[in-house]
């Protein structure tokens, strides 16, 4: 569990295809702290903490870096950083193949124009939340990107904001 003082904010959001969620996260306004969770209701509380700066704290499950509850936040002003190196989400759209719903997204570089995006395929729901917060990020003045990895044209992993080598 959280000691009685310590508070968060979220520096980055890193989800890989079929694994939990990873977050960086800032510790009592000085510590980087790394931590996971696999639960879709904490990774929603955990990007809205990001979009609008919110500083909460925080119950782990115990001697691990799981977390187990997002304490009550306020949204403030949000500081996340944005990769220089990401993608702008132009579109997105639903897919149902085999009974199953997905993500498409069409993407691309900043440096590029709208009409050179190029779809792709987000199967993994932890996923969506990121594709879509860059998406609704994409006519703000605190621009978002969103950083891929890429297995040829197979999403691997989704991040957004200062997630560094999570």
């Amino acid at each position: 569990m959280a000691g009685d003082f310590d508070t968060y904010t979220v520096l980055g959001i890193r989800a890989t295809t079929k694994m939990p969620a990873d977050y960086k996260l800032l510790k009592n306004a000085t510590d980087k702290v790394d931590a996971t969770s696999a639960s879709i209701v904490i990774q929603r509380a955990l990007a809205s903490a990001f979009l609008k700066g919110g500083e909460f704290m925080l119950d782990f499950v115990s001697g691990t870096s799981e977390i187990q509850r997002v304490h009550p936040f306020e949204a403030k002003t949000p500081t996340y950083r944005t990769s220089q190196d990401g993608y702008r989400v132009d579109r997105v759209a639903t897919q149902r193949v085999s009974n199953a719903d997905h993500l498409e997204a069409f993407v691309y570089k900043p440096a590029d124009e709208p009409a050179k995006a190029k779809a792709y395929n987000f199967f993994d729901p932890s996923q969506h939340f990121l594709v879509c917060a860059v998406f609704e990020h994409l006519r703000n003045p605190a621009e978002l990107l969103l950083d891929l990895v890429l297995d040829v044209d197979t999403v691997v992993a989704a991040s957004i904001g200062d997630a560094g080598q999570l």
